[in-house]
């Protein structure tokens, strides 16, 4: 495959994903958004603050938006 169609289609499915990503956590589906996340992802919060896992993660984030609108 011609590698600008490669690029194209790499561009196309992290669009797709980022999409899902915002998607899933407005609509607070938390197991679909944390399936977005593989098991050996790491995560930088900044200020020192690291996470490891996407599992991890996901529960955090859904933490933080309990109770948002």
């Amino acid at each position: 495959m011609d590698n600008a169609v490669q690029q194209l289609l790499d561009y196309k499915a992290i669009i797709e994903l980022k999409a899902r990503f915002g998607r899933l956590a407005d609509a607070k589906d938390w197991e679909g958004f944390r399936a977005v996340f593989s098991e050996d992802a790491t995560f930088d919060l900044g200020a020192g603050q690291i996470m490891h896992g996407g599992a991890t993660y996901a529960y955090a984030v859904r933490d933080m938006l309990e109770g948002a609108v």
